[in-house]
């Protein structure tokens, strides 16, 4: 049911949140819609990201923590504008997390993190997606 390509499975709009096949001796893949932001890439390899999945899935979920939230908050801004999705809930966590200084003392931390989960637009993505250059299926 599930072809490997790359480093990802591709999957079936009614799989993406089931995990990949396991072949024998392989560790099984996530090909999911949640797309973990982070401030090691730039806006626009998050934005190529997000294509690449709604291409296979119905729906997206941005998720960043700290600094990285203006960069989800501008990735699905973006996507929303350009049509190829709407955004039905934006949610924000905070949490502490328990991490070790330099002297080996434990200390807890409060976090920020943002979820951003955005239903793909029917009507005008078959559109857009036309002029998206991506990898070809195989």
């Amino acid at each position: 049911n599930a072809e490997y390509m790359g480093n990802w499975f591709k999957t079936k709009v009614s799989d993406c949140k089931i995990f990949g096949m396991q072949t024998s001796g392989e560790q099984s893949q996530r090909r999911s819609n949640v797309i973990q932001i982070s401030t090691r890439r730039d806006r626009r390899f998050f934005l190529y990201l997000s294509k690449l999945v709604l291409r296979d899935c119905t729906s997206i979920e941005l998720h960043a923590l700290g600094e990285a939230i203006s960069i989800a908050v501008n990735v699905a801004e973006q996507l929303d504008r350009l049509g190829y999705v709407r955004i039905t809930k934006i949610e924000t966590l905070t949490f502490e997390s328990e991490q070790k200084n330099r002297d080996g003392r434990t200390f807890n931390r409060k976090k920020v993190k943002l979820i951003i989960q955005a239903a793909r637009s029917e009507e005008n993505f078959n559109n857009l997606m036309k002029d998206f250059k991506a990898p070809p299926k195989k």
